[in-house]
């Protein structure tokens, strides 16, 4: 028995079981996925220290998905993730019902991400293999934060599928992307954040990790999940906005203290976009235009664009009609001056929220479910009209619900 325990049988056995480790780790990431997905929801984000792999979402994103039906991919940040909205009153949900059973709607939103972020990756990795699909992101005046890879926590992701070779850039975007890298290896966090992906691209060990830690066990501790540090993350679900929470957050929207927090938020954003909000005419800083184009000029390609819906929400507007008048013109400039850029690079682009009220929002920026379901139908009625300019339906044939 002891000769079995040289050293060469214990090297010999643990290469054996990180070959079959890895092994594992790809055969999973081609099946591995968030079962009974409408959303994101904190145990299954970052925030909680659970990092969905790239393939994971991809499979998840494919799951019941047939080449006739065109895919609705949502993308963006809390805004369209549905902060302020239970599950059974999620506005993509709705969007589902008013578009039919020829559409297929996917929300892969989460909180504070850009719009190139999660939906953006999952856009650039469905391109080629399923062309009939339109990509919904929210978006603010000019901002085009994050670039290719999206803002921290979730740029990992579009590494993660770029090593594994998940979708295949342009030319120009391998141009974009080489420069990007090089940028990033400059820090140390972006030497670690490329190392890592560029060997898991080889070992999968995330993937083996992911699958383990959403079916069977979790084994890093979080703030959040303290009562229950083992569980696995498919056994934790989407819950209900609390009655009692629902109404310290209304309490909270009518304090004075916070309104006037709010107000001057608002005047600092619209001050930041403009020249001088006490000129007329109104301009909009070159750095700020100049930013915006470039951001939203490199993130996808104009091929893409006829395929993408930039929605842009606005702040609330019951908060908005508290503000001088001078800070209300600024920010609705800033607002059309944005449109147009939009616009001008092959984007399609509508704003939601200038005819709600105060009681369609939970808090400066969230729709509540009556905001959800009137952005709902904004949306339905664009992606109708971009699924017609594409000639995936014919308007005779195909209407609202």
């Amino acid at each position: 028995m002891t000769k079995y325990l040289r050293p060469k049988f214990f090297l010999a056995g643990t290469l054996l079981g990180f070959i079959l480790c890895c092994l594992s780790g790809y055969l999973i990431s081609n099946k591995a996925r968030l079962h009974h997905f409408s959303r994101f929801f904190l145990e299954i984000e970052p925030q909680t220290l659970y990092y969905p792999t790239a393939s994971e979402l991809l499979q998840t994103a494919k799951h019941d998905l047939s080449d006739d039906k065109i895919l609705v991919l949502i993308g963006g940040s809390s805004i369209f993730r549905g902060v302020g909205q239970d599950p059974d009153e999620l506005w993509s949900n709705h969007l589902q019902k008013l578009l039919g059973d020829r559409f297929k709607v996917e929300n892969f939103a989460s909180d504070g991400a850009s719009f190139s972020s999660y939906g953006g990756v999952l856009f650039r990795m469905l391109r080629k293999s399923h062309p009939k699909m339109i990509f919904v992101a929210s978006s603010y005046q000019f901002n085009s934060e994050g670039y290719m890879d999206g803002l921290q926590p979730y740029d990992y992701l579009f590494w993660d599928a770029y090593y594994k070779n998940l979708f295949q850039p342009y030319d120009k975007e391998t141009a974009l992307i080489k420069q990007l890298r090089k940028n990033q290896m400059t820090t140390a966090g972006g030497i670690e954040q490329h190392v890592m992906n560029y060997l898991d691209s080889y070992f999968y060990s995330r993937n083996l990790w992911n699958w383990m830690s959403y079916r069977l066990v979790f084994t890093m501790f979080s703030e959040f999940t303290f009562r229950k540090p083992f569980q696995p993350r498919r056994k934790f679900h989407d819950e209900t906005i609390p009655a009692d929470y629902t109404k310290l957050l209304l309490k909270t929207y009518n304090d004075s203290e916070h309104l006037n927090k709010f107000k001057e938020f608002l005047t600092q954003t619209a001050a930041y976009y403009v020249t001088d909000i006490n000129k007329s005419p109104l301009q909009i800083l070159p750095s700020v235009a100049a930013g915006g184009l470039q951001g939203y000029d490199e993130v996808f390609q104009p091929i893409d664009r006829s395929k993408i819906l930039m929605v842009q929400t606005t702040y609330n507007t019951h908060i908005m009609s508290l503000l001088p008048r001078k800070i209300q013109n600024a920010y609705w400039f800033a607002n059309t001056q944005s449109h147009i850029m939009m616009k001008s690079l092959g984007y399609n682009v509508i704003d939601v929220g200038q005819d709600f009220t105060g009681d369609d929002y939970m808090d400066i920026d969230h729709f509540r479910a009556t905001g959800g379901r009137k952005l709902s139908l904004q949306v339905a009625a664009e992606v109708k009209h971009i699924a017609e300019a594409h000639k995936w339906i014919v308007n005779s044939q195909y209407k609202v619900n």
